[in-house]
C-alpha cells in the first residue's frame, strides 16, 4: 500500500514510521494501529478483519437513507436537497426527455419543474450493490404529479437505477439516475 485509502468507516495508510505495516483509522473512533495486516489483501478483507464485520453494510445503510432523502425532496419540492444529493458531474435520465447533465443543471431543472408541479413519489429499493468506489441501486416507484394551479394528477409506475460515487469530501452522491415508466398494455 503506497497511499492512504478510505473504505466506508475505515481509512488505511502506510505506517508513517516506515516499518512496513499498515495503520487503520476507524474514522469515527480514532486510531487503531494494525502492524500485521498483509498489504496484499483486499481492502474489504482488511476492513472486515479490523472492524469485525462488513464495512459495506454501513455504506448500504447510508445509501438507503440517501434514497429516502431523494423521495422526501421530491415530495416536499425541496430543490436545495437535490443540490446536496447529486454529484457535480451527475446525469439525470428521465423518460422521453433529454438527459440533464451536471448538478447545476439538475437543480435548475427541478426548480423550474416544482414551480408549477406538485409531485409525490413512493419508491422501493429492491437491490443495493456496494463496491469500493461505486454503488448501484435498483428499485421501483409509484409517482404522481399534478399542476399546482389545479387539475387532475397523472399517476404512473416505473423503475429506476441509481449509481452513486464518492465526491472529493468522500461522501456518496448520486452520479447517474436513470428512470423509466411502465406503460400499461392494451388488453
Amino acid at each position: 500500500m503506497d497511499e492512504a485509502r478510505t473504505f466506508g468507516a475505515l481509512r488505511l495508510c502506510p505506517d508513517p514510521n516506515g516499518f512496513g505495516g499498515i495503520h487503520a483509522y476507524r474514522l469515527e473512533r480514532g486510531l487503531i494501529s494494525i502492524a500485521d495486516i498483509d498489504p496484499t489483501r483486499s481492502i474489504p478483507a482488511i476492513a472486515r478483519n479490523v472492524l469485525g464485520g462488513d464495512v459495506m453494510a454501513d455504506d448500504r445503510a447510508l445509501i438507503l437513507e440517501l434514497e429516502e432523502r431523494y423521495a422526501e425532496a421530491t415530495n416536499k419540492s425541496d430543490v436545495m436537497e437535490f443540490d446536496d444529493l447529486f454529484a457535480e458531474d451527475a446525469m439525470l435520465m428521465m423518460p422521453d426527455r433529454p438527459a440533464v447533465i451536471s448538478r447545476e443543471a439538475i437543480v435548475a431543472h427541478q426548480r423550474e419543474f416544482f414551480k408549477s408541479i406538485k409531485a409525490q413519489i413512493k419508491s422501493i429499493v429492491a437491490e443495493v450493490e456496494v463496491h469500493e468506489t461505486l454503488v448501484y441501486t435498483r428499485g421501483a416507484f409509484n409517482y404522481s404529479m399534478a399542476p399546482k394551479m389545479g387539475g387532475e394528477a397523472v399517476v404512473m409506475r416505473g423503475k429506476f437505477i441509481n449509481l452513486y460515487k464518492k465526491d472529493e469530501m468522500d461522501e456518496w452522491r448520486i452520479w447517474r439516475s436513470i428512470n423509466n415508466i411502465d406503460h400499461p398494455h392494451d388488453d
